[in-house]
């Protein structure tokens, strides 16, 4: 639907999500678009990826974001290993993640309403962190709220199948709890170092989604009590017995930390991902210089856009993230990168009506 490039304003550096060319003429995803940024201006938050403003250049939409450089969690995952980070780091990314969708959670409009926001895409892919040690949810693109035009497909739900909900599938309205589900199974899948749902495929898990049937927890599994009761309650499969609110779950990890792991910080997290990640951390800062500046938009953006940096192979696409800089906004990669597999699960074949 879009590609990012890095630009500078003055002397600093951004990101600029662009909606596809030949898709500016359709109503649906220029909507879809401008939704998008709309309710990202509005996101105020630490924790969440900043979106500066929205602008058309002549036949251009654009967005303009805060420049991101660190890997997600799954690029994480995918360099290092599932379990790869301390638990107790995990967990301290998590509160920050549950603090950002707190945030969004109570979200209103100007005429003082709740707006209702629900990400509707919490995955290890939308959880970001940088080598700062900062944590910043990403891709509200499918997220729901009130203040978005009606727009009604059948056959479709939006967001990644393996943290979703069975709220998610079963036609139902959405809520903020079913993020928590999702930050839950994230949390299970750090205590255990296996996924959810394992290599079941998206169909496999929708259908046992909608039976309400979720995999028990491994045997033999030697998590910390306290957290696997996190992870049970968060992961009920009937919405009204989970954490009722985001900032509710937050403060039980943080219960947690505080007993278990009271000197574990944000700092703490910068360290470690500076030091497992030094050799992508020094690369990205090479591959920065390789970019050449392109076009200039319209002088009332003040942004020089710049080229693409050279294409990796196929089999280091985590790495084409993190050595590109990760200039993570709103789910998309720098230098006109499309992720074809997030554009994937935004469309699971799944009959239900937005």
């Amino acid at each position: 639907m879009a590609t990012v490039h890095l630009a500078e304003i003055g002397d600093s550096l951004v990101a600029v999500k662009q909606l596809k060319d030949d898709l500016a003429d359709d109503e649906v995803y220029r909507g879809m678009f401008v939704d998008e940024a709309r309710l990202a201006t509005r996101l105020r938050h630490r924790h969440i990826v900043r979106t500066h403003e929205l602008a058309r250049d002549g036949d251009r939409w654009l967005m303009v974001m805060e420049l991101l450089e660190g890997a997600s969690l799954q690029q994480i995952r995918s360099k290092l290993g599932l379990d790869a980070m301390p638990l107790a780091l995990g967990v301290r990314v998590l509160v920050a993640a549950l603090d950002a969708l707190h945030h969004a959670h109570e979200l209103r409009g100007d005429d003082g309403r709740p707006l209702g926001v629900v990400h509707r895409d919490v995955s290890a892919n939308n959880v970001f962190v940088t080598f700062d040690g900062d944590v910043k949810v990403i891709d509200f693109g499918v997220a729901k709220s009130a203040a978005q035009r009606a727009v009604t497909k059948i056959g479709v739900v939006k967001g990644s199948v393996p943290y979703m909900a069975p709220d998610h599938v079963d036609g139902g309205t959405i809520d903020r709890r079913a993020d928590v589900f999702a930050v839950g199974v994230l949390l299970r899948e750090m205590l255990t170092g296996a996924r959810l749902w394992g290599e079941a495929d998206d169909l496999s898990i929708v259908r046992r989604l909608i039976a309400r049937e979720l995999p028990a927890f491994p045997a033999g599994v030697a998590a910390p009590p306290r957290l696997r009761a996190i992870v049970d309650r968060a992961t009920r499969p009937l919405r009204d017995e989970r954490y009722g609110t985001a900032l509710e779950m937050k403060a039980a990890l943080e219960a947690w930390l505080r007993e278990a792991a009271p000197r574990v910080t944000l700092e703490a997290l910068g360290a470690w991902m500076r030091s497992e990640l030094a050799a992508e951390r020094t690369a990205t800062a090479s591959r920065r210089k390789q970019a050449g500046a392109v076009w200039l938009p319209s002088s009332d953006l003040r942004t020089r856009l710049f080229a693409k940096p050279p294409p990796l192979p196929r089999e280091r696409r985590w790495k084409r993230a993190a050595l590109a800089l990760a200039l993570v906004a709103l789910g998309a990669v720098l230098g006109a990168i499309v992720d074809d597999a997030h554009e994937a699960r935004e469309n699971a074949a799944v009959t239900q009506t937005e």
